[in-house]
């Protein structure tokens, strides 16, 4: 694991030109994490993305339609009573809600914010509608682990092939598993940037 005492990026990642000239052009990637695993989880599957990284407000239009403000499974049932039933949220999406809060209500004592990325991959794969997009967000985001490289984030794909030079035809996955070998054990920042960079709308 990386010395964080002391830790420069541009250093760091000087194995890649092309995040080196990033990392000299943003600030370093902030994120507060809620440290609340459902609220963050509940966010990604209503509106499609985390809400850290929200750009209509969905989430927070909803919770603001239920006067709350940290979303946990014993306020579910109201949430979903004043927010979910407004026609807003597709039928697919609040069926989801609900096989969260089911799951959460059934494993009470599960400590989320503890777990390895494999357990927390195990325990959401379980979670019919819950998909590998969502359980990425949490392990990037909420859990803030540091080796994440979330290979279906549509925005993640859009700046690596825009930046990399990565042709329609190639095998996108195994792309931006070789580009991520420079990144050594501090894959998630690097993503931070990269996904901060295309929020920016920057060019290099």
């Amino acid at each position: 694991m990386t010395d964080q005492t002391n830790f420069d990026p541009k250093i760091y990642f000087k194995a890649d030109p092309i995040l080196c000239r990033i990392v000299e052009r943003l600030p370093l990637p902030q994120v507060h994490s809620t440290k609340n695993v459902f609220h963050d989880l509940l966010s990604c599957v209503l509106e499609g993305i985390i809400h850290y990284r929200s750009r209509g407000g969905l989430f927070d239009q909803l919770l603001d339609e239920a006067r709350m403000s940290n979303l946990t499974v014993d306020k579910y049932e109201a949430f979903e009573k004043k927010a979910l039933r407004t026609g807003r949220v597709t039928d697919e999406r609040r069926q989801t809600t609900q096989n969260v809060a089911a799951y959460w209500k059934m494993n009470p004592d599960l400590s989320w914010l503890t777990m390895t990325e494999q357990e927390l991959r195990g325990h959401f794969s379980k979670i019919n509608g819950v998909g590998e997009h969502c359980t990425e967000m949490i392990l990037l985001y909420t859990l803030g682990l540091p080796n994440i490289n979330p290979i279906h984030d549509r925005d993640l794909a859009i700046v690596v092939e825009n930046l990399y030079d990565i042709a329609p035809n190639d095998n996108f996955e195994q792309r931006i598993l070789e580009i991520s070998s420079a990144w050594g054990d501090q894959v998630s920042l690097a993503v931070k940037y990269l996904i901060d960079w295309h929020e920016h709308g920057k060019q290099l």
